[in-house]
């Protein structure tokens, strides 16, 4: 699938690049030959680029292999834009996220930029501006800073010390604090593999806010094929903009207040904070602690 990302980008021709892919699987010729192909789709950036490789000798696993590549770029460049392989970028998307990585680099109440938005119009407190503070990260197309990534937990320690009222406090109630509860929990004990849930409760720990557009910047492909996706998701994407004024908002972005309404709907829709997604994530709990056990396949995480 990242032949169709390289061919969204083309389009855009970024002048920088760090292509990284991580290793194979020990005893999987199957995998060696798809992570060859991967590696081998770098020859597909033609356009001129400064263009570096992170290629792993030996599998890290999705968390390690995400969180290993951007601590790496951040570290060395003050930045990242990430882009998941199961992405097509829109031809807004680069435009956007380095306006706001430029505009906002001293701004240390912002920690994260989504490029990804499943939010229809309809959700919004209002659907004129171009942007939103909003609680959740999304994973497949963002960007971050060095002076944020920096203080990634990868142990969820405020996450795993944190009460259900406190939690709360944060994300809106006492139903959506105990569904992230069983979700921290379920990554701090690597029932699922995920950098996601640890890179969102570092932001909220901290109290950092996320800047996310109020249209879609990319279409998300990994619903059919991706690699990590264990079902299918439960909205409508978003169709990119084919035209788009970028003028309304980007001068008074901070302080924004967070679009509750657009909060609510992401997180019963998207993120089960609700009574059935509660029972539906104890029982998926149960799934992968039997899954776990007898090392039955491998279980990664399912976020946005």
């Amino acid at each position: 699938m990242v032949r169709k990302l390289l061919d969204s980008l083309a389009l855009l021709a970024p002048s920088h690049i760090v292509f990284a892919v991580d290793g194979p699987k020990p005893n999987n010729p199957e995998d060696t030959l798809r992570v060859n192909e991967t590696r081998a789709s770098v020859e597909q950036i033609t356009w001129p680029a400064k263009i570096e490789t992170i290629f792993r000798p030996s599998n890290l696993g999705l968390r390690n292999s995400v969180v290993d590549a951007v601590t790496q770029v951040t570290s060395n460049y003050g930045k990242a834009i990430v882009l998941e392989d199961d992405v097509v970028v829109g031809k807004y998307f680069l435009d956007y996220v380095n306006e706001m990585l430029s505009r906002y680099e001293n701004e240390p109440r912002l920690a994260h930029i989504n490029g990804y938005n499943v939010v229809p119009r309809n959700q919004l407190s209002n659907s004129t501006n171009d942007n939103r503070i909003t609680r959740y990260v999304e994973s497949f197309a963002w960007a971050t800073w060095h002076r944020s990534w920096k203080h990634y937990d990868t142990n969820l320690t405020w996450a795993g010390d944190c009460s259900i009222s406190h939690l709360a406090e944060q994300c809106g109630g006492l139903i959506p604090a105990a569904k992230w509860k069983m979700n921290f929990a379920d990554a701090k004990s690597e029932r699922i593999d995920t950098w996601a849930y640890r890179w969102l409760a570092t932001i909220w720990s901290r109290s950092w806010q996320i800047l996310s557009p109020n249209q879609n910047l990319v279409e998300y492909q990994g619903w059919a094929e991706g690699t990590h996706t264990l079902r299918k998701a439960k909205w409508k994407e978003i169709p990119i903009p084919t035209l788009w004024t970028k003028d309304s908002d980007l001068n008074c972005l901070i302080p924004l207040e967070q679009d509750y309404v657009a909060d609510r709907w992401l997180g019963k829709t998207v993120y089960g904070e609700s009574v059935r997604g509660i029972i539906e994530g104890l029982l998926a709990t149960n799934l992968l602690k039997i899954q776990k056990k007898f090392h039955a396949r491998d279980i990664n995480s399912y976020t946005i």
